[in-house]
């Protein structure tokens, strides 16, 4: 007697089809398994408003492809799938969307495409072949919001509204904690900053750098009534002004000036963790290590203890041992007013030299290749160490800065989650540009 038997590969194909159930139930929304006469869809996904329990009619076919060992060509990244000739005309022949969710549910992994805009060119469709980021193609709760995106018309009138869930948000915005309480404003023959240098120096005195030279006049956050700044001013003429007249005032050329003169702080501040202005990249930047060698940071980030590389040597691609280019973390600093309070914004950049000082060739090519690759979490990143490394503390070695602190970076509870793999959301023939873009960018990059 031949005993009816089912096989290993027909439950780990119920496993992955329970695995995308369950998913979906998460989501709020309802799984309809197809019952009979399965040639390409094992199922659909009907959206339905998570608040008011109504039901759509917005319909998603659903076909899975589940294994419980690797994927085809897997990395810790990425992997592929090859679709069947007969399948692919199939789900392409329809007008509701497909999607395929590849999956290895004794781990819990899932992973999607939608058919109709991943094969939108002919040349992907005699491919046949599906390239998964792991990262941004995972299947999860969080991809409800691209689901409704992908199946509800735009015309229909339908409005769903984000799943709640708060989230904390991260501004560019540093407080500026402290600054001096008060200015001190002298008369000086002074007329231009090189010959208060050229003074500084036949003087054979090491003066400071935190004063502006306005009307005839020296400003500066120094007592001018000490030594030796009564060699650059006419001590007898010395205000002592309250900060609040220049920083809280509207007179735009009083705000202007202090603003100046707290750039010229920072830079002072910076200076001592070798970093400073670079002025023909108009941003604060990183120095070379005198060995031209690695140097890395470490700082807290939102959770956790983390390394970032400041200042680092690139090796060429095409010749082996030789450095292509340098790479400086940067970053464009603006001091803004806002509800009576002082703040840095913060823009993280990158400075690409040939030595550790002159700029690169390629430095715009590279930077915007860049640019276009990083994506949200890169640039908090950069920013909340940025924020850390300017508000460090004094240790034993580093003493504080008199002049300048910073608190911390602004942050605010939102009520309701941003769901980034939406609104970041990039139609194929858009990331092709992009894949081109970085290819022009990556053979720059190894010259």
């Amino acid at each position: 007697m031949v005993k009816k038997r089912i096989n290993d590969k027909d439950l780990t194909g119920q496993q992955g089809v329970n695995l995308i159930e369950k998913i979906v139930l998460a989501m709020g929304f309802v799984w309809r398994p197809t019952p009979i006469h399965d040639v390409g869809i094992d199922g659909e996904i009907e959206i339905r408003q998570s608040e008011s329990g109504e039901m759509s009619n917005c319909i998603i076919k659903v076909q899975s492809k589940a294994t419980l060992g690797r994927f085809t060509a897997e990395t810790d990244s990425s992997f592929e799938y090859v679709c069947r000739p007969q399948d692919l005309d199939y789900w392409l022949s329809g007008n509701i969307p497909v999607i395929v969710v590849v999956s290895r549910p004794n781990t819990e992994e899932a992973y999607w495409v939608c058919i109709g805009e991943y094969f939108n060119s002919p040349e992907r469709q005699k491919e046949r072949r599906i390239c998964f980021d792991k990262k941004t193609n995972s299947f999860d709760k969080t991809s409800s919001d691209a689901l409704i995106r992908l199946s509800v018309p735009k015309d229909s009138g339908l409005y769903f509204p984000p799943h709640p869930q708060k989230e904390k948000i991260f501004t560019n915005l540093l407080e500026v904690e402290y600054f001096p309480d008060t200015i001190y404003l002298a008369g000086t023959d002074l007329r231009k900053p090189d010959w208060f240098w050229a003074r500084a120096k036949d003087q054979k005195i090491e003066a400071e750098s935190e004063w502006i030279l306005t009307e005839n006049s020296i400003m500066s956050f120094h007592n001018l009534r000490e030594k030796p700044w009564d060699i650059f001013c006419d001590r007898g003429s010395v205000e002592a002004i309250e900060v609040d007249e220049w920083a809280y005032t509207d007179d735009e050329n009083k705000r202007r000036l202090f603003v100046h003169l707290l750039n010229i702080c920072l830079n002072k501040k910076l200076r001592a963790w070798r970093v400073s202005y670079r002025r023909e990249s108009d941003c604060y930047c990183v120095w070379a290590t005198r060995s031209l060698k690695l140097r890395t940071y470490i700082y807290r980030s939102r959770k956790h203890k983390t390394t970032r590389e400041m200042f680092g040597p690139y090796e060429s691609k095409t010749t082996e041992g030789r450095i292509a280019y340098y790479r400086h973390s940067a970053f464009v600093g603006r001091f803004l007013y806002f509800g009576e309070q002082w703040y840095l914004e913060i823009n993280p950049t990158y400075v690409f030299t040939s030595n550790g000082y002159n700029e690169s060739k390629y430095a715009a090519e590279r930077l915007a290749g860049i640019k276009r690759l990083e994506k949200n979490d890169a640039v908090l990143g950069q920013v909340i160490m940025w924020g850390r490394f300017l508000a460090r503390p004094a240790t034993f070695f580093q003493a504080e800065y008199p002049f300048l602190r910073f608190g911390k970076l602004v942050t605010f509870d939102c009520e309701q989650h941003i769901n980034d793999k939406t609104w970041l959301h990039r139609h194929d023939s858009d990331a092709e540009n992009l894949e081109e873009d970085n290819k022009i960018a990556a053979g720059l990059f190894s010259q």
